[in-house]
Order: C-alpha cells, then structure tokens, then sequence
C-alpha cells in the first residue's frame, strides 16, 4: 500500500505544524551574507534569551573544550565563528522545535540519544579526517533521521507497516518505508531542509545518509553521516545488534571517509564520553518539564 500524498504535499503539511525559529532564519541569511557584520548577528541572537542561554551552554561545554569561559554571545562569535554559531543555534532550534509533537512510535528520548550520538560521532570522525567545519558533520548527523520521526509522528499506520517489512531482517527500514509511502526518510529530511533552506552539505548528508554514493557535491561528508549511522546507538525501532548495524554500512565506505575500522574505536570512545552531556544541553530542561 502506499501513501496518496506527495513527498512535496507531505513537505508542505509537515511545515504547517513545524517551522523553524525566525531567529534561526535571519541568522541563517545573515552569515551566508559576506557583507553581515558579526556584531549584527550577535544583535539578532540576542533578542531570544532562551536560545542566547542554550547557546552559551554549548559554547562553554566539553564539546568545545575551551580554555576561558565564553559569557556573551559576542564573544561566542568572536571565538568560534559565525558559521559554528549558526549551526548550533540550528541543533538547540531543532530539538526544540520538535518538542511538541505526539510520541505516536518509540519515544522522543531514544530518537534524540541516537541522533546526538550520530551528530557526536560524525564530528569526530571529520576531524580525524581533517575536514573543515565538523560541526557541521554535528548537525548533519543530528538531523538525518529527522524525516523518520515526521513519519512516525504524522503517518503511524504508514510507519508501523513499513517496520513490519523490516521484521527477521527482510529489508533495510528505509526500503520499507519506500513500499508505504513512496518515498523513504531520508529522502523526506532532505526535502525538508531543502524547504527549510538549510545548507547544501546538511541537505545531502540527510537526504543520502543511507547511500551516500547519490550524493552530487558532498560525498564524503554524506559518507561519514553513513558510517556514524551505522556506528550509533540504534533507535527503540530498530532493535538490531550493534554488529549486524554495522554489516549494513556500504562496503566501500571506509575509502571514501578516508578512515580505517581500527581508527574507528577511539572516535566511539569520544563520542560516548559527550553524550550524556551533550544529551542534557539540548533537551535537558525539556525532560524536566
């Protein structure tokens, strides 16, 4: 059976009830804007003091590993960078963004510890590699299962059937999903950045996390959102041992990172070590409302 709504219908829909912060929307057009002085961003951020004190946790956690403490959102500018900035104010804004939905499959918790662990992996695995930005690796492994939770969420009946393909190993889930809805998650997170006007690296990474070889202009960075998939704490769905995960990575992937499988463990180790933290950053104060 399969879903009569289009993949851009389904966009649509899902924005309606779904929308990214107008902070984060100037702020996204401020930086890709050369001429945009930082202090006008900073000036735009701070018309949020929820966002401005999430932002300021971040900057001074683990994650960064700073040596002073950053207190204004100035000063995170100056120290970090705008593009950095952005891509954090990008992760706190999701998370939030989608706190007010229904947990009609798994929960909300299990989806957001396997993201970050995603997100933490695939930061870590681009700096092995030396590629620029790996926050924004972060961000791309935090969002790339974001079309599933709008699955689970909007379309239950659709999504329960396409696990049900997945039984015993049948199939991967994404090509359940296709059978359901014509489309997989993948391909509905990447259209939703799309919409969302994020950048062309987050598009990609989401949009081919599970066959990063589609991807036209990013396929490395798309193959490390691939590999820390693989290497992350699977979600309550997808209840596979941590070794047949693994077995599902694309054969050629460690080429294309640029990494080996014995590398691979001390980039675990690292990103095991900043989950929790990183977990309570983003939705800590949310698990306590």
């Amino acid at each position: 059976m399969t879903n009569t709504l289009s993949l851009n219908e389904v966009v649509r829909q899902t924005n309606e009830v779904v929308t990214l912060p107008g902070v984060f929307v100037r702020v996204n057009r401020m930086v890709d804007d050369p001429g945009c002085p930082m202090q006008a961003i900073g000036d735009v951020i701070a018309q949020d003091p929820g966002l401005t004190v999430r932002l300021l946790r971040m900057a001074n956690s683990v994650y960064y590993g700073l040596s002073h403490e950053i207190d204004t959102v100035q000063r995170a500018i100056t120290v970090i960078g705008t593009r950095r900035v952005r891509d954090l104010i990008l992760a706190t804004s999701v998370v939030q963004t989608f706190e007010g939905i229904p947990e009609a499959l798994g929960s909300l918790e299990a989806f957001w510890r396997h993201s970050i662990h995603c997100g933490l992996l695939a930061r870590h695995l681009a700096s092995q590699v030396r590629l620029r930005e790996p926050d924004s690796l972060f961000v791309a492994g935090l969002l790339h299962d974001i079309g599933r939770l709008i699955m689970f969420t909007r379309y239950p009946e659709y999504a329960r059937r396409a696990l049900e393909h997945t039984q015993h190993g049948a199939m991967p889930f994404y090509l359940g999903e296709r059978r359901e809805f014509g489309f997989d998650h993948a391909q509905l997170g990447g259209a939703l950045a799309k919409h969302w006007q994020l950048p062309l690296l987050l598009v990609e990474c989401i949009a081919h996390h599970h066959q990063p070889r589609h991807a036209e202009h990013y396929l490395q960075q798309a193959a490390i959102v691939h590999l820390a998939n693989g290497l992350s704490t699977p979600t309550e769905e997808d209840r596979r041992p941590a070794a047949e995960q693994e077995q599902r990575l694309d054969p050629a992937i460690w080429s294309v990172v640029g990494i080996t499988p014995e590398l691979v463990e001390k980039t675990r180790r690292d990103a095991d070590e900043q989950l929790d933290e990183m977990y309570q950053l983003l939705r800590g104060d949310l698990d306590q409302a």
